[in-house]
């Protein structure tokens, strides 16, 4: 009974990740990767908050591992490292350093209107690929 509750607990788990690279992969825009990327992170948070992971991507690439999957880097890391990325293969996504941008404001305090800007931080994404998905060149 326990080995058969075991069992149920490691097809949850497989169906899950199964299910995971199914939502990854079947992204097409990237309206729906972010959208994907913002649904895990709300998942992984909590984990962060109790000493499971140090940040966000770090919860990111455990959930991406497995089997075959287990080291990720970008397109340009492994390219350095004398690999190629096989044709046709689609990356993970994880959120990337924070970014500055400026954002155009209207400064109505002076009784005219001046234009100036307004900088601000966010989080692009940055797209990784497996060792599963890279070859030796």
């Amino acid at each position: 009974m326990l080995q058969q509750s075991k069992d149920t607990q490691k097809d949850t788990q497989k169906n899950i990740v199964n299910d995971i690279y199914t939502q990854i992969f079947s992204c097409t825009t990237r309206e729906q990767k972010k959208e994907l990327l913002i649904e895990l992170s709300g998942a992984i948070k909590p984990l962060i908050e109790i000493g499971e992971f140090g940040s966000v991507n770090e919860g990111l690439i455990d959930i991406f591992k497995n089997n075959t999957h287990k080291n990720f880097k970008t397109f340009n890391e492994w390219k350095k490292q004398g690999f190629k990325v096989l044709k046709g293969s689609k990356c993970f996504f994880v959120w990337s350093s924070p970014l500055r941008g400026k954002k155009p404001t209207e400064d109505t305090k002076k009784g005219k209107e001046e234009e100036t800007t307004k900088e601000y931080k966010f989080f692009g994404m940055a797209y990784l690929f497996s060792n599963a998905q890279v070859e030796k060149l």
